[in-house]
C-alpha cells in the first residue's frame, strides 16, 4: 500500500508518499527451509472483510499475490517449507498459515497465548489461526546472550540464523538475524518500527498509529533505542523491517536469492 510518511513515523512527512510491503521471508539453509512471517495469504480478502471500518481504509492494500502462490508459479515446490516462524501473529503476518497445512508454525508462547484471546481491534484475525489443523510449536529462547540481548535461539548451531525477543509490539515478537557472513548480515525487526528511520533516528510510530498497533509504547521504545545503539556500534548490520520497501531492495526478491 502507498501511505503518508507522518503515519509510519512520528514526525514524518505529510507529503512524502512511501510503499508499505507485506513480506514473506523465504530461507534456505543446509539443514532446512522456512518462511519468516507469511505475508497475506491465498484467502486475505475474506480475512480482511473482518476488520473494522476504519482498519479497512486506514489497511488498505492492492496487487496481492500469495507467498504460495509466488512460489508455486516459480516451480518451488512448497512442500519443501516444513516450518514457519512467525514475528507475531497479526493479520498481515500470520495470513498465510493455512496455505502450508503440513508445516509446523513457531512462536513465542506469550505471543501465542495474546493472539487465541484477543479482539479483531488489536490486529489479530482468529480465522487465520484457528481450528485444530495446525500444528504449532513453541518458540523457546536459551539464557544465552546474543548481541543486545540477553536471550537467543541459535536455530542450526552455526550462527547463521538467531532468533531473538523483541518487545512492545504485540503480546511477544520476535526477531530474527540472518548471518550470511561476518560482513553481510540482516535483522529482520517485524513491526517494532515499521520503517528503519524508526531505529536510525530513533523515533516512535504517530501517536494514532501508535495507539492501533503497538500493546506497549513504553517498552516498544526501549526496545528501539536498544536496535539504534546496536546498529550504531555494528554498521555492518543491515536492520528490515516488515512494512520498508526502501530496506528491502537490498534483498533479492524470489526467485532470485542472496546468497
Amino acid at each position: 500500500m502507498k501511505t503518508p510518511e507522518a503515519f509510519l513515523l512520528e514526525g514524518g512527512s505529510i507529503f512524502v508518499k512511501r510503499n508499505v510491503l507485506h513480506t514473506a521471508i523465504l530461507v534456505e539453509h543446509p539443514k532446512g527451509k522456512f518462511l519468516f512471517d507469511t505475508g497475506l495469504g491465498t484467502n486475505i480478502q475474506e480475512q480482511f472483510d473482518q476488520n473494522p471500518f476504519h482498519l479497512k481504509i486506514l489497511m488498505a492494500y492492492k496487487n496481492h499475490e500469495s507467498a504460495l502462490v509466488q512460489l508455486l508459479k516459480a516451480g518451488y515446490d512448497p512442500k519443501q517449507i516444513d516450518q514457519i516462524y512467525l514475528s507475531h501473529m497479526h493479520w498481515d503476518h500470520a495470513s498465510g498459515i493455512k496455505d502450508f497445512p503440513w508445516a509446523k508454525i513457531f512462536v513465542s508462547r506469550e505471543e501465542h497465548n495474546t493472539a487465541l484471546i484477543a479482539d479483531i481491534k488489536d490486529g489479530y484475525i482468529q480465522s487465520q489461526f484457528d481450528g485444530d489443523r495446525i500444528s504449532w510449536g513453541e518458540l523457546n529462547f536459551d539464557d544465552i546472550s546474543y548481541e543486545s540481548y540477553s536471550k537467543s535461539l541459535n536455530l542450526f548451531g552455526d550462527g547463521s540464523v538467531v532468533f531473538v525477543p523483541m518487545m512492545g509490539h504485540g503480546g511477544g515478537s520476535i526477531g530474527m538475524f540472518l548471518n550470511l557472513s561476518s560482513k553481510k548480515r540482516y535483522f529482520f525487526t517485524g513491526d517494532i518500527a515499521w520503517i528503519k528511520e524508526g531505529f536510525t533516528l530513533p523515533a516512535h510510530k504517530p501517536r494514532v498509529s501508535r495507539r492501533i498497533a503497538d500493546a506497549d509504547p513504553v517498552a516498544l521504545g526501549k526496545e528501539l533505542f536498544r536496535v539504534h545503539e546496536l546498529v550504531i556500534r555494528k554498521p555492518e548490520i543491515v536492520l528490515i523491517p516488515a512494512h520498508d520497501s526502501i530496506a528491502q531492495e537490498s534483498l533479492a526478491t524470489f526467485p532470485k536469492w542472496n546468497e
